[in-house]
C-alpha cells in the first residue's frame, strides 16, 4: 500500500511547494509512481504543474471533487505535463470558498477528502503529497485526516522555526485522541534553507534533535540562488539544475524517504 504524507507547517515561506514538487520529482526518478495533492488555494504547486499559470489548470480538480458529492476521484486527477510518473490533484482559487460549507458539516466534512481520495491514492499510487496551505485551519486539518504522515519543514537559521511548531505537533496529537485519523504519524521534521556553516543553521538542527529524537531528516536542505532560477522557469531543481548541490540534496531526501522504516512497512502491507 501506498503511503500519503501531508506537507506542513503554520508558517509561510518555508518551502512546501518548493519540497513537494522537488521530492516527487525525485521520487519518480526512483520508479516510485507520484500523486501530488494541492490543497492551498494559493494553487502555487498546481500552477507549477501547468506552465507556471493558474488558468491552465485543469478541471475537475480537487474543488469540484470537495464541492460535488458525485465528483469521482479518478477524473480530478490528471498526468503531470513533460514529468513522467507523477500524476496531480490540482487546485482552484475557489477552494477558499469551500471552507465555510465545510465548517458547517463538523462530522462528516472534516473527513470528506479521506473519505473522497484516500483508498483510491493508496492503491494506485506509493506516494502521495499533500501541499498544504501556511497555517492550521480546515484544509490542512482534512489532509492530515486522510494521510498517514506528517513531514514539518523548518527554515534552518530562524529562531523561531522550533518554537512555533508546538501547533502542528499539538494538531497531530488532537486529530489521533478525538480519532479523526489515529494511526496519524509525524514522519520527520526537515530543515530547508539552511547555510550550514552558520552558528545559527547548526544550533537549530542540535535543538530539535535533542528535542525530537529520531524525527529530524538527516538531509538539511540547503539555501541556493539556484532555486530562484528553477523556480522562474517552473520547473524542479533537479532538472533546470541537476548537478547542484540542492539537487544532489533532493535526491538524497527521496533516497532517505524510500528507506524509512515507516514508508517500507507501510507499502509492504497487503492492500486491504
Amino acid at each position: 500500500m501506498g503511503a500519503i504524507i501531508a506537507i506542513v507547517n503554520n508558517k509561510g515561506g518555508v518551502g512546501k511547494t518548493t519540497i513537494t514538487t522537488n521530492l516527487a520529482h525525485a521520487l519518480a526518478n526512483l520508479q516510485q509512481e507520484v500523486l501530488v495533492i494541492d490543497a492551498d488555494s494559493q494553487c502555487n504547486t498546481s500552477s507549477f504543474f501547468f506552465h507556471g499559470d493558474v488558468e491552465r489548470v485543469p478541471a475537475p480538480n480537487l474543488y469540484e471533487l470537495l464541492e460535488d458529492d458525485a465528483a469521482d476521484v479518478r477524473d480530478c486527477i490528471h498526468a503531470a505535463p513533460e514529468y513522467s510518473r507523477i500524476a496531480v490533484l490540482p487546485t482552484h482559487p475557489d477552494l477558499a470558498g469551500l471552507e465555510p460549507v465545510i465548517i458547517q458539516r463538523p462530522d462528516t466534512g472534516i473527513r470528506l477528502m479521506r473519505d473522497k481520495l484516500r483508498d483510491y491514492a493508496k492503491t494506485k499510487y506509493d506516494f502521495t503529497l499533500i501541499d498544504c496551505p501556511p497555517n492550521l485551519g480546515t484544509f490542512v486539518m482534512m489532509a492530515m485526516v486522510a494521510a498517514d504522515f506528517v513531514l514539518v519543514p523548518l527554515e534552518s537559521g530562524s529562531k523561531y522555526s522550533i518554537d512555533g511548531i508546538a501547533r502542528t505537533v499539538g494538531l497531530i496529537d488532537d486529530i489521533r485522541s478525538e480519532g479523526q485519523n489515529k494511526d496519524l504519524t509525524l514522519l520527520r521534521f526537515l530543515l530547508n534553507k539552511a547555510r550550514p556553516r552558520t552558528i545559527v543553521a547548526r544550533e537549530t538542527h542540535e535543538r530539535l534533535r535533542e528535542r525530537f529524537p529520531g524525527r529530524v531528516f538527516e538531509t538539511v536542505l540547503s539555501a541556493s540562488t539556484d532555486l530562484q532560477q528553477s523556480e522562474y522557469l517552473s520547473e524542479t531543481v533537479i532538472r533546470s539544475k541537476p548537478n547542484s548541490q540542492l539537487a544532489r540534496l533532493f535526491r538524497q531526501l527521496a533516497n532517505e524517504v524510500v528507506s524509512l522504516k515507516e514508508i517500507t512497512t507501510m507499502q509492504d502491507a497487503p492492500s486491504a
